[in-house]
């Protein structure tokens, strides 16, 4: 069948035709730019509360596990006061106390200590034995041989004792991250965490990494936020 197209050899014709065009289809156009528009934006709305939430279920979970460590030291230490120095290997309490899998090792270290080798893992400065010295534990880590950072966790044995003797642990960082699984992890939600001076403590996966853009945006607003971020070619919005 072919359309007969002899009423547009009018010119009123024409008019009336492209005039019914225009009217019918640019409502249809502003409408679906409109929609399209709204929509994107409630989907990145959306997409950027459920990336806060996530980080700060994360954040509450790692924070968690941080005050059940500094809680297990601060039980433990008590016991050693008057002891030797010590090293304690994993395992060193049963699974029914709850320690194990928390701490991968834990050690007694002071000014006397030097066959413990403590010297080269952790020798305190002035403001942090202050900080001990309140009562509280201190949080540090150590570059490993391989893969991410070492975390520790020490707190004085005594800390009116002025020989300041030190229990260290070491910490278990699967336990600290609450990663159980690295792949289920990483097709659950890519992460990074960084530590002091903005430095990547643990990421997946491994190999994931920040530019400096990326770093200044972290650092010049501390607290919270969103950025989009290109990562492997692909542009992912990120939540901190």
């Amino acid at each position: 069948m072919q359309i007969d197209r002899a009423f547009l050899t009018s010119k009123v014709a024409r008019r009336i035709f492209f005039l019914f065009v225009f009217c019918a289809l640019l409502p249809l156009f502003i409408l679906g730019t409109i929609t399209f528009k709204t929509v994107n934006s409630q989907l990145s709305d959306q997409a950027r509360k459920r990336l806060s939430q996530n980080c700060k279920l994360k954040g509450l979970e790692i924070y968690n596990n941080l005050m059940s460590l500094d809680t297990e030291l601060r039980l433990f230490a008590p016991t050693l006061k008057g002891e030797g120095s010590t090293v304690f290997g994993p395992g060193w309490r049963s699974n029914g106390e709850g320690t194990a899998g928390r701490f991968k090792s834990l050690f007694i270290a002071g000014e006397d200590d030097k066959n413990l080798g403590m010297q080269e893992i952790f020798s305190p400065a002035s403001e942090e034995v202050k900080h001990m010295k309140t009562g509280k534990s201190l949080v540090f880590n150590l570059p490993a041989t391989k893969g991410p950072p070492r975390i520790f966790m020490a707190r004085l044995i005594d800390p009116e004792n002025p020989g300041h003797r030190i229990l260290v642990g070491e910490v278990d960082t699967g336990f600290l991250w609450g990663i159980e699984s690295e792949e289920g992890a990483i097709a659950d939600m890519p992460m990074f965490i960084l530590g002091p001076k903005n430095k990547i403590l643990f990421s997946l996966p491994r190999d994931l990494t920040l530019d400096r853009q990326a770093l200044n945006i972290i650092s010049n607003f501390p607290v919270a936020g969103a950025f989009e971020y290109e990562f492997r070619g692909e542009r992912y919005l990120t939540g901190y």
